[in-house]
């Protein structure tokens, strides 16, 4: 009897989720804002038609790796952004910055942080479509493994309001 409880300790103790105190769990759901996921940049000037469009992008896919470290409460994420960009008619340079940013969304439903960035989108081989991947890594502190699922991660690209209002136009069929 002794034999076979100190067997199962053992094996008890190699499966025990708290041995570890960095444990790497389950990510919250990471995905786009949908009325931030496509951009159209126009030159300047009142112009809306296509000869006027600078460039297009996209937001592809996004993924995410997530971590746990117990004692400090706080949940490492690492993700990444595959964004997609058209040249226009009216592109003027071989080098336009795309501005996208990050947003998380506690438990709550409270946007907890939100935070920019900023990748060039490199025409100069004269490319008509480019993809971009960028990564990250960020926090969310007072997290674990049971309540980070909770959390929502929300990329999107950021725009003006005449690109925002033109993007939800664009979405409703109104363009």
């Amino acid at each position: 009897m002794g034999a076979m409880a100190l067997g199962l300790a053992a094996c008890g103790e190699s499966i025990n989720p708290f041995s570890k105190d960095v444990i790497e769990v389950g990510c919250p759901a990471i995905g786009a804002l949908k009325e931030a996921e496509e951009l159209t940049r126009f030159r300047d000037g009142p112009g809306r038609d296509l000869t006027d469009v600078r460039f297009e992008a996209r937001i592809g896919r996004t993924v995410g790796k997530c971590k746990v470290t117990q004692s400090k409460l706080l949940a490492e994420v690492n993700a990444g952004i595959e964004l997609f960009a058209e040249r226009g008619p009216a592109l003027d340079r071989a080098v336009e910055p795309l501005e996208y940013f990050i947003a998380i969304q506690a438990p709550n439903g409270e946007i907890a942080t939100r935070q920019s960035f900023t990748v060039d989108v490199d025409f100069s081989k004269g490319l008509q479509e480019i993809r971009k991947v960028d990564y990250l890594t960020f926090e969310i502190p007072n997290a674990t493994a049971a309540n980070l699922r909770g959390y929502k991660v929300y990329f999107g690209i950021q725009m003006t309001k005449p690109e925002w209002d033109y993007a939800l136009q664009a979405r409703s069929g109104r363009r």
